[in-house]
Parts: structure tokens; C-alpha cells; sequence
């Protein structure tokens, strides 16, 4: 009976011992890593395509605690590795797959993606954890850089997104801004029409009447002298309906072009303010749109105001060029010009006529440049692509 017990006891240990080599067999065969380690965290074996691949001996890592050796001890972000190999020790049913950092001996750090299993004795008891791995590297290299790549893009987007709302509130404000001086050039052509051209063309409706009445009566002589008010009132009048529309859109611009109405105003300037301008340039053929030579023509009358109101200059030079295919225009003074600080993002400009100018030259896809210092005069460039 002993004997056959005994005999049972060798050939199940036989066997055992066979079902151990042809295990071991094929792991050491396999073309993972593959570890075992003991509860405490020590490596009881790797296989040699582990040795080979992580670059050690193998009596380098047998018997030695995985963190530290092939276990950093923390990955590449600052977190520490010693409370997730406690874990899986401990609780390998949890980590049945998980990926994490490794090290090379050469200290290079690689991805791994590892399969956990613990081996259980009779009691049920963990014995040790059987661990497999695959070295995925350059999955994960490939992820990081598409998660770069993902967040500058959303950065990116944020930032166009920001500057989208800021262009349309920009727009939005300008149009609003654009709408109240409308309304104000509107009213002020309704005042001038009603308070000047109204009471002239009553005054001359009234002296018709005087005249008829003193035709009536014989007075050639009074007719003559209300006549003569008349006419001088009709003048009057006749100029300011002149000035009303040369302010709503100038014929010398529709007929002869930007240069032309420029020299025009130029004319006019000069004789107001006694302030010696000179216009020089090109004419611009072909012509641009009637709405940029228009808003040219407007930018330049109102640099002109500023440098009549602002700048105490003795002369003052327009130039309009095409250069390269960028319509520029120059208004620039030998005032007493200002300095210019920089502001959030924008430098400060005295006044609204400046700003009106930068927003006119928006609206055709254009910029508005100054550039001034103190006692140096100031020079306004208006860039437009054509």
C-alpha cells in the first residue's frame, strides 16, 4: 500500500515536473515578454525574448524587485509606480489588462500592454502573477503626437473662434457706429436744406411777390433793387445745394477719377485753411470700384480735417500710388504730431476721425496705418488690395 502510494506520489510528480518543462518550453519560445512575478513584487522568471528585449542578464533580474529595474519608478508625467505594482500584486484580478511605462536598460522608456493572471494553489491562495507583454511603443508615440496634435488644433480653433468674435463684435460695432453717422449726416443735410435752402427759397418766393406788387403799383426802381436780392440770394442758394452734393458724392470723382478729385479738394483746402498742400501720384488704370476710390477720397478729406483742427502744420503732401497691386495712399504733415502708446492690444489714436478712417479702410479690406512723433508730424497710410 505504501509502495503505491509512493509509486502514485512519483508519477504525479513526473508528470507535474513534464506539465512545468513543456510550459516552460513555450514560454521561453514565445515572442512576448513574459514575467512571473512573486506577491511581493520580485521577478521569478522572464523568458529570454524579455531578457533580450529589456537588456539585461537574466541573473541581473531574477530574484529582483520589478520596480526599479524594468519598472521605473515613476512614469514620464511624475506619477509613481509603487502603489500600482502593490496592486497588482495584490489584486491581479483588477489588472487583468493594463498598459504602462517600462524601462530599458539603457534607460530608454518603452510602452508595454500587459495581460495579468494570477496562479492560485490548492487553498486558492496567489502563488504568483503570470504577466505577458507587448512592446507597443509606437502605438503609443503615434497617440501622444495625434493628442498633441488634436489639442494645438483645438487651441488653434479657440483662438480663431476668439478672433471671429472679436471681428464680429468689431463689425457689429462699426455698423451700429456707421448707422449713427448716417443718421447724423442725414440730419445735417435735413438742417442745412430746411435752415438755409428753405429760408433762402422763401426769401426769394417773398421778393417775387414784392415785385409784383411794386410792378403794380409802377415802381420800376424797387422792382429792380428786389430783383437784385434775389439773384443774390439764388447764388446763395444755388452754392449751397452745390456744397450738398459734392458732400454726397462728387462729380469730379465719377468723371475724372481719385488723383483729379484729390488736386480738386486740394484746391479747396489750401484756400480755407492757408495751409500749403501739394498732391502728386499716378493715375490708377485701370480704375478701381467706384466704392474704393470713393472711400479713398473720403479717408483723404478726412485727414485732411484732422490736420486743419490738430496738427498746427504749415504743409501737408497726398500721395495715391499703385504699388504691387495695393492701392496706398499717403496723407502726411509736418505738425507737431503726438506720441503713441500701445494699449491692449492696439495702439491709442486721439480722437474719432482716426478711428473713422482705420474703420472706412476695413470695410474695403483694407488697413489704416499711423505713424506720428512728437514734433515730427504725423503721416497716415491707407493700404488696399486690388
Amino acid at each position: 500500500m505504501y509502495y503505491k502510494r509512493m509509486t502514485d506520489s512519483r508519477q504525479g510528480t513526473s508528470s507535474m515536473s513534464n506539465e512545468a518543462l513543456y510550459c516552460r518550453g513555450l514560454m521561453e519560445m514565445a515572442n512576448s515578454i513574459v514575467l512571473i512575478l512573486s506577491p511581493a513584487g520580485k521577478i521569478t522568471y522572464i523568458n529570454q525574448y524579455g531578457v533580450d528585449f529589456f537588456g539585461f542578464a537574466r541573473d541581473e533580474l531574477i530574484g529582483q524587485k520589478i520596480l526599479g529595474t524594468i519598472l521605473p519608478e515613476s512614469d514620464s508625467a511624475g506619477r509613481r509606480y509603487s502603489r500600482l505594482i502593490k496592486s497588482i500584486c495584490s489584486q491581479p484580478e483588477l489588472y487583468v489588462r493594463n498598459e504602462n511605462e517600462n524601462v530599458l536598460r539603457s534607460g530608454e522608456r518603452v510602452w508595454i500592454a500587459w495581460t495579468n493572471k494570477a496562479l492560485q494553489d490548492d487553498s486558492g491562495r496567489t502563488r504568483e502573477i503570470l504577466s505577458v507583454g507587448n512592446d507597443i511603443t509606437a502605438r503609443k508615440t503615434l497617440e501622444m503626437e495625434l493628442k498633441k496634435a488634436k489639442d494645438l488644433l483645438e487651441v488653434k480653433v479657440r483662438e480663431r473662434t476668439e478672433k471671429l468674435d472679436r471681428a464680429y463684435s468689431d463689425l457689429r460695432s462699426l455698423t451700429i457706429r456707421l448707422a449713427a453717422a448716417e443718421e447724423t449726416e442725414k440730419k445735417r443735410i435735413s438742417r442745412e436744406i430746411h435752415d438755409q435752402i428753405g429760408q433762402n427759397l422763401s426769401a426769394i418766393g417773398l421778393n417775387l411777390s414784392l415785385i409784383r406788387s411794386a410792378m403794380e403799383k409802377g415802381s420800376a426802381k424797387s422792382a429792380g433793387s428786389i430783383i437784385d436780392d434775389s439773384l443774390s440770394l439764388l447764388r446763395e442758394t444755388t452754392g449751397r445745394v452745390r456744397n450738398i452734393l459734392s458732400d454726397l458724392r462728387l462729380p469730379v470723382l465719377d468723371d475724372y477719377g481719385l488723383l483729379a478729385a484729390l488736386k480738386w479738394y486740394a484746391r479747396q483746402f489750401r484756400e480755407r485753411t492757408e495751409i500749403d498742400i501739394a498732391v502728386e501720384g499716378d493715375e490708377i488704370l485701370p480704375r478701381p470700384e467706384a466704392h474704393v476710390e470713393s472711400t479713398f477720397f473720403l479717408i483723404a478729406r478726412e485727414a485732411l480735417a484732422n490736420v486743419a483742427k490738430h496738427a498746427e502744420a504749415t504743409a501737408v503732401s497726398v500721395e495715391v500710388r499703385r504699388r504691387d497691386g495695393v492701392l496706398c495712399l499717403s496723407v502726411r504733415d509736418d505738425g507737431k504730431g503726438y506720441r503713441i502708446t500701445k494699449g491692449p492690444g492696439k495702439a491709442s489714436r486721439p480722437g474719432l476721425g482716426l478711428l473713422s478712417m482705420s474703420e472706412r479702410a476695413f470695410l474695403i479690406g483694407g488697413v489704416c496705418k499711423v505713424a506720428s512723433r512728437p514734433g515730427k508730424g504725423t503721416e497716415v497710410i491707407v493700404e488696399v488690395p486690388l
